[in-house]
């Protein structure tokens, strides 16, 4: 059956895009070998590593394909099988899971929230899951395109405008919101000492105040007015809502929304493909669907011998990188 697979490929009218995707397969898992007749998930594949060949796919090959294909029981050899151009007769659409929910409902916590709730309620006052980030910049820093940049970040990211909310009957659940405003804070200078230590201090202390999960924001930024052109960015943000691989494409978009609003234009970055929710129910899905359990009995034989780990409380805070006049889009 894999040779007709592949021969399949090599014949088909789409040879070279299928030959491809293969490739981003095998980029994606860092392998030297796929087994045809295995599913992305029986490879070793997990849901962000299917999110990353989805999107790969999409922007390099223009192939739309079902996360339920990846994140299902599809062989490679199969999803292969029915690939074809975007827009083509017989091609696989892009699928957005949720067009036929309600995206403002309540739903379910996520294995990082649960976690969360946990955490907070054995560290009452403990400002658990923060991530926290400072940048120095150098140049005049806009209030209103600053502003205006952090409200489009917030509307661009749902996770961003997710709140947990307890029912009723006590149960925590999570809720994305139309609108969650988020005020970035202008702090005078005080006539302080503005070296790294101190810097670093106020950062600290910044992040200590922690993030109200249940009443948001969940992106918070303040800026540090140490002259009239010399200024310090702290952001903190939940790492419920963006992880360490997410920050960068935070801050990034932060920056390019900030440098269009100062042209007086509106940010050009396409919609985000896939949003948290999206991933939420997928794997909800997933889930559902693992009846006989060998999902999660191929994890535990993987993760057995795996020391377990705290989840992540107080960040490592890290230094600040200088930026003539605009935000810098990577942090160290």
């Amino acid at each position: 059956p894999a040779a007709g697979v592949l021969a399949d490929v090599e014949e088909s009218e789409s040879a070279i895009a299928r030959r491809d995707f293969l490739r981003l397969v095998h980029e994606v898992l860092q392998t030297n070998s796929v087994d045809m007749e295995s599913s992305f998930m029986e490879l070793g594949g997990d849901s962000l590593l299917a999110m990353r060949l989805i999107a790969r796919a999409s922007a390099e090959l223009s192939l739309g394909i079902r996360p339920s294909a990846v994140l299902g029981r599809a062989s490679i050899g199969e999803i292969i099988a029915s690939l074809d151009r975007r827009g083509d007769p017989g091609s696989i659409q892009s699928e957005h899971v949720l067009e036929s929910v309600d995206r403002f409902s309540l739903w379910p916590l996520g294995p990082k929230q649960v976690h969360y709730v946990e955490s907070i309620k054995a560290l009452p006052g403990e400002p658990v899951s923060v991530l926290g980030r400072i940048f120095q910049i150098s140049g005049g820093l806009n209030r209103e395109a600053l502003q205006m940049a952090a409200d489009w970040v917030v509307d661009r990211h749902e996770s961003l405008r997710t709140i947990l909310v307890t029912s009723d009957c006590g149960q925590v659940l999570q809720k994305v919101l139309p609108r969650l405003p988020t005020t970035v804070h202008w702090l005078p200078n005080d006539g302080s000492n503005f070296d790294d230590k101190t810097v670093l201090e106020r950062l600290a202390r910044f992040v200590r105040e922690g993030i109200d999960a249940f009443a948001g924001p969940i992106l918070h930024l303040s800026v540090l007015e140490a002259g009239p052109t010399d200024h310090f960015l702290s952001l903190k943000v939940l790492h419920t809502a963006v992880d360490g691989e997410g920050l960068p494409v935070l801050i990034g978009d932060l920056a390019d929304a900030y440098s269009s609003f100062l042209r007086g234009e509106p940010p050009t970055l396409p919609a985000p493909t896939l949003q948290f929710l999206d991933f939420q129910v997928w794997r909800e899905r997933v889930l559902a669907s693992d009846r006989d359990g060998r999902y999660e009995r191929f994890w535990r034989e993987h993760m057995q011998d795996v020391p377990a780990i705290g989840f992540p409380g107080f960040p490592s805070i890290d230094g600040f990188r200088s930026s003539q006049g605009r935000l810098p889009v990577s942090y160290t």
